[in-house]
């Protein structure tokens, strides 16, 4: 819970999600016309006076969609989208490509105009047709996001395909996301990192960080650490914070090359001052653990509570963790121990479970059961420790069989209790496996076995409980000499009720 998981397994996770996934819709802005002016922003000073009139400069259709634009931006004029598509219109009716892709736009979008949906599409459509990857970029984002019409993204791929290699760049990062994702076509790494690399030789960061990832672990290109760690380079010198995060990976999990705690932790404090929550995240587990510097528990914790603020659940349950339980783990400057904030935990805690965190939601759990900074709420409790368990969470599976045990008036309820208790024994909690072997009085042979289990384990109470069986002959054979060697055992590391078993001889005679 406490260490980064920085394997390559996460870049790929964390790519996914900056791209999008592969069940959710890719990111793609909404049909606007932000790059429709097709070179310069402004137009002349003659043409400036022009501009003044409201009218388009005769014969020049450049400056005339530059005026447009401003129109439909609001740029130095009263924003006017209606006198905007007239504009458009003007050009268009011309022959001009791009001058039917602003008025499609406004068309399809009824961004200052009625609403129609047809025309703006054809229009749209005459534009790619004409050789305007801006047209086919219009298009296809009609078509991926359904605005209007049944959503195609087979067909917006093909479109995007036209714009990309046209030079729409901000296209190829959603081409890309989609052969990444394989959302709405087929997954296809290949023709992923050759979109991605388009768009960041062009200077799109999050290309890059794409780029970056394929490389780190050999998808679609071969692999490439030390390419991979300049794609991330490229991205973090463009003030992309997911960028800064890959790169300070690279560096804390030393892939290929040395491992460096001071560069990661350069580049972690990075991508958190440009706003990434898994920077602030991973910089305040390098504070808590003394990694590339100091030691700084309060550092840490302010770090856990900015990211979680940010968004990043998993700091919203070590940030609760630190003001309950690990309070002593947070302390001042001047040393003295921070006092547990229960109310500001109880917030934490909760965020972190509804994003998830299904520890935060056995936290939570236990803070209602115990009446910890709340009113006691078992009812509460219990639901939070079903989520927990349901997200296989293993000690809190033993909690809630408790609670279903000790509730329990009809032989179903005790039906439920043993079926936690067997889901803590079967992810490895010891304390389920002997507390189901309580259960099983009628069935003997499987409590022993269960036992056996739990003290091969180390739980000192099973092996307890084994020794009283061995003596008994409970589920097996007698067996005097194994019950007092086990109880002698026990007794040596200091457990009490064995010691006190061997004096009186109350298990073994």
């Amino acid at each position: 819970m406490h260490t980064r998981t920085t394997s390559l397994a996460l870049l790929v996770t964390a790519v996914a999600g900056l791209l999008g996934s592969c069940s959710a819709r890719v990111p793609v802005p909404p049909v606007s016309l932000d790059r429709v002016d097709p070179s310069s922003a402004r137009a002349p000073a003659e043409e400036e006076q022009q501009a003044r009139r409201h009218e388009c400069p005769e014969g020049d259709h450049a400056a005339c969609i530059t005026l447009a634009m401003r129109y439909y931006a609001g740029e130095e004029v009263e924003r006017d989208p209606a006198h905007a598509a007239r504009l458009f219109e003007e050009v268009c009716e011309d022959g001009v490509p791009r001058g039917c892709v602003g008025l499609g736009v406004l068309l399809a979008s009824g961004d200052g105009v009625p609403l129609d949906l047809r025309r703006g599409l054809t229009l749209l459509n005459a534009a790619c047709e004409a050789g305007d990857p801006l047209g086919c970029s219009r298009l296809g984002i009609v078509f991926l996001n359904g605005e209007g019409l049944r959503r195609d993204p087979a067909r917006a791929a093909e479109l995007f395909e036209l714009a990309c290699s046209g030079g729409e760049t901000e296209i190829c990062v959603t081409l890309g996301s989609m052969y990444f994702n394989g959302a709405g076509v087929p997954r296809n790494l290949e023709r992923a990192h050759l979109m991605f690399n388009r768009a960041c030789l062009s200077g799109h960061a999050d290309a890059c960080v794409g780029v970056g990832v394929l490389l780190a672990n050999g998808e679609g290109a071969g692999r490439d650490l030390t390419r991979a760690r300049a794609m991330f380079e490229r991205a973090c010198a463009q003030d992309n914070a997911e960028g800064c995060v890959k790169l300070a990976m690279i560096y804390d999990e030393g892939m290929g090359g040395p491992r460096d705690d001071l560069a990661a932790r350069e580049y972690y404090e990075r991508a958190c001052e440009l706003g990434g929550a898994q920077g602030c995240h991973n910089l305040g587990l390098m504070h808590a653990n003394g990694e590339g510097g100091p030691r700084d528990p309060a550092k840490a914790r302010a770090l856990y509570e900015r990211a979680c603020q940010a968004g990043e659940n998993r700091s919203c349950l070590l940030f609760g963790m630190n003001l309950t339980e690990n309070a002593d783990a947070a302390k001042d400057p001047e040393g003295s121990d921070a006092e547990p904030d229960y109310a500001r935990a109880l917030k934490a805690y909760n965020t972190a479970c509804m994003g998830g965190e299904q520890v935060a939601c056995r936290q939570l759990g236990v803070m209602y059961y115990e009446g910890i900074g709340v009113d006691k709420d078992v009812a509460k409790a219990r639901a939070l420790f079903e989520t927990a368990c349901a997200g296989e969470v293993a000690d809190t599976c033993v909690a809630l069989g408790q609670i279903y045990a000790s509730e329990a008036t009809e032989q179903e309820e005790l039906a439920r209790a043993a079926e936690a208790f067997n889901k803590a024994c079967e992810l490895g909690e010891l304390a389920g496996c002997h507390s189901l072997a309580l259960m099983l009085g009628e069935d003997p042979a499987r409590a022993r076995a269960l036992l056996e289990r739990a003290c091969e384990g180390g739980f000192q109470p099973s092996c307890f409980g084994l020794a009283s069986m061995l003596a008994e002959g409970a589920g097996g054979e007698k067996q005097l000499a194994q019950a007092h060697e086990l109880l002698a055992r026990l007794c040596h590391q200091g457990y009490a009720p064995a010691c006190g078993a061997l004096t009186h001889h109350e298990v073994v005679p």
